[in-house]
């Protein structure tokens, strides 16, 4: 175990909380949480500031919250296009766990959080638990995924999920596991996104997500209907009154490419915020949220 202390500033629970990952919890003000084979427990300080014990260390904490990485190019760029600025608090994760981030995902296809989350947790249960008592355990290995009955994950009302769940990671095997996602680190976004959407199951905005938070390529744009609604009037006026479909999709995240460059999936990440607090899916983030 190890307890260090983080600065004020990055709001912890928003940043667990707005679905990026899926395994933290807020349990009588201390949020709880894991992400592949760590766990992690955070209390505000008093004074401000959070306090956290792990199973990893710091740097592995401060690496999953991008605590280090130095925002005020994205600051200067946004206020030199007249834009609002960031919103203050938000991180984009950078997940240690492609294997986790990628089945995660593919629990939270037309999906919601308050179900994704007990999805994931259930797969989680297949891991091994070596940790302190309140830790969850570690994330399986695809050999264990793979080896899963689909039946068994219909009946804990995975759905049509179970399939695809069980399909990718026999896929994932055969390629060579967890190898074959780590070697995917060695190539480009479109690269990564490729490969990933060659996977049972995997369509562009899942792979968009896992390219974005796993492989931290952050011009990747997963572009949901928060987002449509957000950017789809400014970015692509002349389709914004049009249902949102994956060509629409692909064009508006060309769009923020060329209009942010590197830091369009922080935008993303930022437009998908506003669009939650301005709609009516505000309530699923109230029990994570620091403010």
């Amino acid at each position: 175990m190890t307890e260090f202390e983080v600065e004020p500033g990055v709001d912890l629970p928003l940043c667990a909380g707005l679905g990026m990952m899926f395994r933290w919890r807020m349990e009588d003000g201390v949020l709880l949480g894991a992400e592949g084979g760590f766990a992690w427990r955070v209390r505000r300080r008093d004074g401000g500031g959070w306090k956290v014990e792990g199973t990893g260390t710091e740097q592995d904490f401060r690496a999953l919250f991008q605590l280090d990485l130095d925002l005020t190019q994205l600051d200067r760029l946004l206020a030199g296009l007249g834009e609002a600025p960031f919103p203050a608090g938000l991180r984009v994760i950078h997940a240690r766990s492609k294997v986790e981030t990628l089945f995660g995902f593919l629990c939270s296809q037309n999906n919601s959080l308050h179900r994704i989350r007990p999805m994931t947790a259930h797969l989680a249960r297949l891991g091994d638990h070596a940790g302190p008592d309140w830790a969850p355990p570690a994330f399986p290995p695809v050999a264990v995924l793979a080896g899963i009955d689909p039946q068994a994950l219909r009946q804990a009302r995975f759905g049509y999920r179970a399939e695809s769940i069980v399909r990718c990671a026999g896929r994932l095997l055969e390629l060579g596991g967890e190898t074959w996602l780590e070697d995917l680190g060695n190539l480009d976004r479109r690269g990564v996104r490729t490969a990933l959407m060659s996977l049972p199951g995997v369509g562009p905005k899942l792979a968009d997500c896992v390219c974005l938070f796993a492989y931290g390529h952050s011009d990747a744009v997963p572009v949901d209907t928060h987002v449509w609604a957000q950017a789809g009037p400014t970015h692509l006026p002349e389709e914004a009154d049009r249902p949102l479909t994956p060509a629409r999709a692909e064009r508006l995240a060309d769009r923020l490419r060329e209009r942010y460059g590197t830091w369009a999936g922080w935008v993303q990440q930022g437009l998908f915020l506003r669009g939650l607090n301005s709609g009516t899916s505000r309530g699923s983030l109230v029990e994570f949220s620091d403010s």
